[in-house]
Protein backbone atom coordinates (compact mmCIF):
# COMPACT_ATOMS: atom_id res chain seq x y z
CA UNK A 1 0.00 0.00 0.00
CA UNK A 2 1.25 3.06 -1.24
CA UNK A 3 0.74 6.26 1.11
CA UNK A 4 -0.19 9.41 -0.84
CA UNK A 5 2.61 12.59 -0.52
CA UNK A 6 0.38 15.23 1.43
CA UNK A 7 -1.74 12.21 4.16
CA UNK A 8 -4.33 14.96 5.64
CA UNK A 9 -4.35 14.79 9.74
CA UNK A 10 -4.94 11.26 11.33
CA UNK A 11 -8.76 11.38 11.65
CA UNK A 12 -10.13 8.97 14.53
CA UNK A 13 -13.36 8.44 13.03
CA UNK A 14 -12.18 6.34 9.93
CA UNK A 15 -13.81 4.32 8.33
CA UNK A 16 -16.98 6.20 8.53
CA UNK A 17 -20.33 3.86 8.77
CA UNK A 18 -21.66 2.41 5.30
CA UNK A 19 -18.01 3.28 3.46
CA UNK A 20 -16.59 0.53 1.19
CA UNK A 21 -13.03 -0.13 1.43
CA UNK A 22 -12.50 1.76 -2.04
CA UNK A 23 -14.05 4.81 -0.70
CA UNK A 24 -11.78 4.66 2.11
CA UNK A 25 -8.81 4.22 0.60
CA UNK A 26 -7.33 7.14 0.83
CA UNK A 27 -8.81 8.49 4.24
CA UNK A 28 -7.00 4.91 5.57
CA UNK A 29 -3.86 5.47 3.52
CA UNK A 30 -2.96 9.22 4.91
CA UNK A 31 -3.95 7.85 9.00
CA UNK A 32 -1.41 5.09 8.39
CA UNK A 33 1.13 7.67 7.36
CA UNK A 34 0.31 10.13 10.07
CA UNK A 35 1.11 7.19 12.41
CA UNK A 36 3.83 6.11 10.79
CA UNK A 37 5.16 9.44 11.08
CA UNK A 38 4.47 10.43 14.59
CA UNK A 39 5.94 7.11 16.21
CA UNK A 40 8.81 7.61 14.10
CA UNK A 41 9.58 10.69 16.08
CA UNK A 42 11.94 9.24 19.09
CA UNK A 43 11.61 5.54 18.03
CA UNK A 44 13.13 3.45 15.66
CA UNK A 45 10.85 3.17 12.36
CA UNK A 46 8.73 0.51 12.60
CA UNK A 47 9.55 -0.41 9.22
CA UNK A 48 13.35 -1.20 10.30
CA UNK A 49 14.64 -4.51 9.28
CA UNK A 50 16.52 -5.16 12.59
CA UNK A 51 14.66 -3.17 15.79
CA UNK A 52 11.98 -1.88 14.44
CA UNK A 53 9.54 -0.01 16.85
CA UNK A 54 11.98 0.51 19.80
CA UNK A 55 13.00 4.05 21.77
CA UNK A 56 16.10 5.45 20.55
CA UNK A 57 15.34 8.55 22.32
CA UNK A 58 13.40 9.98 25.29
CA UNK A 59 12.41 13.76 25.68
CA UNK A 60 10.71 14.67 29.40
CA UNK A 61 9.31 18.08 28.99
CA UNK A 62 9.69 20.41 31.92
CA UNK A 63 7.08 20.47 34.27
CA UNK A 64 6.06 23.24 36.38
CA UNK A 65 5.27 21.24 40.09
CA UNK A 66 6.33 17.57 40.64
CA UNK A 67 4.52 15.02 38.96
CA UNK A 68 2.08 12.62 40.97
CA UNK A 69 2.31 8.97 41.24
CA UNK A 70 -0.47 6.42 42.15
CA UNK A 71 0.21 3.69 44.72
CA UNK A 72 1.43 1.28 42.02
CA UNK A 73 3.87 3.26 39.88
CA UNK A 74 7.09 5.84 40.14
CA UNK A 75 7.77 8.41 38.03
CA UNK A 76 10.81 10.07 36.39
CA UNK A 77 10.49 13.62 35.04
CA UNK A 78 12.07 16.68 34.75
CA UNK A 79 11.61 19.85 35.99
CA UNK A 80 13.45 23.27 36.58
CA UNK A 81 16.09 23.77 39.68
CA UNK A 82 16.73 27.75 40.58
CA UNK A 83 20.32 28.69 39.76
CA UNK A 84 20.73 25.49 37.65
CA UNK A 85 18.68 24.53 34.55
CA UNK A 86 16.19 21.37 33.84
CA UNK A 87 17.15 18.40 35.63
CA UNK A 88 15.78 14.77 35.99
CA UNK A 89 13.73 13.95 39.08
CA UNK A 90 12.37 10.95 39.85
CA UNK A 91 9.68 9.62 42.55
CA UNK A 92 8.21 7.11 44.46
CA UNK A 93 4.95 5.66 44.39
CA UNK A 94 1.78 6.99 46.55
CA UNK A 95 3.08 10.51 46.20
CA UNK A 96 6.17 9.33 48.17
CA UNK A 97 9.82 10.64 48.59
CA UNK A 98 11.16 12.87 45.23
CA UNK A 99 15.06 13.23 44.86
CA UNK A 100 17.14 14.89 42.13
CA UNK A 101 18.68 12.05 39.55
CA UNK A 102 21.03 14.19 37.76
CA UNK A 103 23.29 17.23 38.71
CA UNK A 104 24.09 19.62 35.70
CA UNK A 105 25.36 23.18 36.00
CA UNK A 106 26.93 25.91 34.26
CA UNK A 107 29.79 27.69 36.43
CA UNK A 108 30.84 31.22 36.19
CA UNK A 109 34.14 31.99 36.26
CA UNK A 110 34.62 36.11 37.16
CA UNK A 111 36.23 37.74 34.11
CA UNK A 112 39.94 38.46 33.47
CA UNK A 113 40.32 41.99 33.05
CA UNK A 114 42.92 44.71 32.80
CA UNK A 115 42.83 48.61 33.29
CA UNK A 116 41.37 50.86 36.30
CA UNK A 117 37.47 51.94 35.29
CA UNK A 118 36.28 53.24 33.20
CA UNK A 119 38.75 51.96 30.63
CA UNK A 120 38.49 48.31 31.69
CA UNK A 121 39.37 45.65 29.41
CA UNK A 122 38.03 42.05 29.87
CA UNK A 123 40.86 39.55 28.41
CA UNK A 124 38.66 36.33 28.99
CA UNK A 125 35.28 35.42 30.15
CA UNK A 126 34.95 31.79 31.29
CA UNK A 127 32.50 29.22 32.25
CA UNK A 128 32.67 25.10 33.15
CA UNK A 129 30.47 22.49 33.46
CA UNK A 130 30.86 18.58 34.29
CA UNK A 131 29.31 15.56 32.01
CA UNK A 132 28.67 12.08 32.72
CA UNK A 133 32.07 10.06 32.83
CA UNK A 134 34.37 12.23 34.87
CA UNK A 135 34.53 15.20 32.00
CA UNK A 136 34.95 18.35 32.65
CA UNK A 137 33.81 21.61 29.55
CA UNK A 138 35.41 24.83 29.61
CA UNK A 139 33.65 27.24 27.23
CA UNK A 140 34.10 30.98 26.76
CA UNK A 141 36.07 33.92 25.26
CA UNK A 142 39.13 35.43 24.98
CA UNK A 143 40.42 38.68 23.70
CA UNK A 144 44.41 37.85 23.33
CA UNK A 145 46.84 41.09 23.34
CA UNK A 146 49.73 39.13 21.56
CA UNK A 147 51.53 35.84 21.30
CA UNK A 148 51.42 33.56 24.09
CA UNK A 149 48.00 34.61 25.22
CA UNK A 150 47.24 32.04 27.97
CA UNK A 151 43.73 30.50 27.96
CA UNK A 152 42.82 30.12 31.48
CA UNK A 153 41.34 26.65 32.76
CA UNK A 154 39.79 27.21 36.09
CA UNK A 155 39.41 24.78 38.12
CA UNK A 156 42.64 23.43 37.43
CA UNK A 157 41.43 19.61 37.92
CA UNK A 158 41.67 18.63 34.41
CA UNK A 159 44.65 15.79 34.22
CA UNK A 160 43.86 14.98 30.41
CA UNK A 161 42.88 17.46 27.42
CA UNK A 162 40.57 14.93 25.40
CA UNK A 163 39.58 18.20 23.14
CA UNK A 164 40.53 21.86 21.88
CA UNK A 165 38.02 23.93 19.91
CA UNK A 166 39.03 26.96 19.29
CA UNK A 167 36.87 29.92 16.83
CA UNK A 168 38.25 32.65 16.08
CA UNK A 169 35.65 36.08 16.00
CA UNK A 170 35.89 38.35 13.00
CA UNK A 171 38.35 37.34 10.70
CA UNK A 172 37.58 39.51 8.06
CA UNK A 173 40.63 40.66 6.80
CA UNK A 174 42.39 39.07 4.07
CA UNK A 175 45.37 37.40 6.52
CA UNK A 176 43.21 37.09 9.34
CA UNK A 177 41.32 34.78 7.22
CA UNK A 178 44.22 32.59 6.94
CA UNK A 179 44.32 32.26 10.88
CA UNK A 180 44.58 28.71 12.44
CA UNK A 181 44.84 28.36 15.84
CA UNK A 182 47.82 27.33 17.37
CA UNK A 183 48.16 26.33 21.00
CA UNK A 184 50.18 24.36 23.88
CA UNK A 185 49.07 22.93 26.96
CA UNK A 186 50.31 24.36 30.17
CA UNK A 187 50.37 22.11 33.39
CA UNK A 188 51.02 23.34 36.43
CA UNK A 189 53.12 21.55 39.32
CA UNK A 190 50.29 19.00 40.28
CA UNK A 191 50.27 17.52 36.66
CA UNK A 192 46.57 19.14 35.79
CA UNK A 193 46.25 21.41 32.67
CA UNK A 194 45.71 25.09 34.19
CA UNK A 195 46.57 26.86 30.69
CA UNK A 196 46.22 26.60 26.93
CA UNK A 197 48.56 29.05 25.24
CA UNK A 198 47.71 30.85 21.97
CA UNK A 199 50.80 31.04 19.57
CA UNK A 200 50.72 33.18 16.56
CA UNK A 201 50.22 31.52 12.84
CA UNK A 202 51.37 32.69 9.82
CA UNK A 203 51.91 35.95 9.87
CA UNK A 204 49.85 37.27 12.41
CA UNK A 205 51.97 37.42 15.94
CA UNK A 206 48.44 38.51 17.66
CA UNK A 207 46.06 36.09 17.59
CA UNK A 208 42.32 37.08 16.69
CA UNK A 209 39.24 37.14 19.34
CA UNK A 210 37.96 33.82 19.87
CA UNK A 211 35.69 31.34 21.89
CA UNK A 212 36.78 28.10 23.39
CA UNK A 213 35.81 25.09 24.37
CA UNK A 214 37.53 21.70 25.98
CA UNK A 215 36.61 19.02 27.18
CA UNK A 216 39.41 17.12 29.72
CA UNK A 217 39.20 14.24 31.97
CA UNK A 218 38.79 14.71 35.33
Amino acid sequence: MTAPENPPEYNPQIPVRDTNIAEAQTLFQGNFKTLFDTFSINHIPLNDPTNPGNHNVIQLIELAKSETTQSQEIAIYSKKVVGQTDQLFMRYRGNGKEFQLTEYQIYEIPPITIGQAPNIVTLQTSYFTFLPGGIIVYFGRVNPTGEGFPINLQPAICSNITGVNLCPIGVTTAKNSLYQSNFVLVPNDKGTISQILLLSSFEIKTPPNQYYLVFGNI
